[in-house]
């Protein structure tokens, strides 16, 4: 235990869990873009332009990847800050 009270905890908990939240909407916009570069790449006529939006469509499939893992880190965060508070209520928890 860090010695931090319950409120903290539960104000750490919050955080994270705004920070998740943040991660996947930001993940949901990502996915968007890739498929709006997808469908760009299918409709493109020129080699060049297809392969411009295909390597686009990449990078957003390799965000959208990053800020789902960022989502479920700091959901995790989130679940261990909740259950931390909870210990911090308990005594009985703590040994005492």
């Amino acid at each position: 235990m860090d010695g931090a009270g319950s409120s903290e905890h539960r104000e750490r908990a919050r955080r994270a869990q705004q920070l998740s939240d943040r991660a996947s909407e930001r993940a949901y916009g990502e996915r968007e873009a890739a498929e709006r570069s997808e469908r760009v790449m299918a409709e493109a006529a020129d080699p060049a332009l297809a392969d411009l939006h295909r390597q686009a469509a990449e990078l957003h499939r390799e965000a959208l990847q990053r800020y789902e893992e960022a989502a479920q880190l700091q959901q995790l965060h989130a679940e261990h800050e909740r259950r931390a508070a909870e210990r911090a209520e308990d005594p009985e928890s703590r040994g005492g």
